[in-house]
């Protein structure tokens, strides 16, 4: 579930914080095919930039009973009403090097 004011971690890679009107319907879920096929729908440019079908298709995407809110990582937002993601930032539970790897 997708509720203003909390923040979630999601899929053991992602911290998510969510703002904006209560939703009850709102969930934070991997795109997937079927998400990519309604984004690129609305936005057909999308189709041109994503990345490759694997990559996308677990990429974090806010659904509401409408289909696809917002995919923060293709740069969709559907409308500002309901819940929205606040900030969508990866940090994985299990990260495959150290920080100080990145210290150099």
């Amino acid at each position: 579930a997708a509720r203003p004011g909390e923040e979630v971690v999601w899929d053991g890679r992602f911290r998510a914080a969510f703002a904006g009107r209560p939703d009850p319907t709102a969930r934070l879920g991997a795109l997937g095919a079927e998400g990519f096929l309604l984004v690129a729908a609305v936005q057909p440019q999308i189709a041109r930039l994503a990345p490759v079908a694997r990559l996308r298709a677990a990429l974090p995407a806010l659904w509401d009973e409408r289909g696809v809110s917002a995919v923060p990582h293709l740069r969709y937002k559907r409308s500002e009403e309901g819940v929205t993601i606040a900030r969508l930032l990866f940090r994985p539970t299990r990260p495959l090097t150290s920080e100080a790897a990145y210290l150099v």
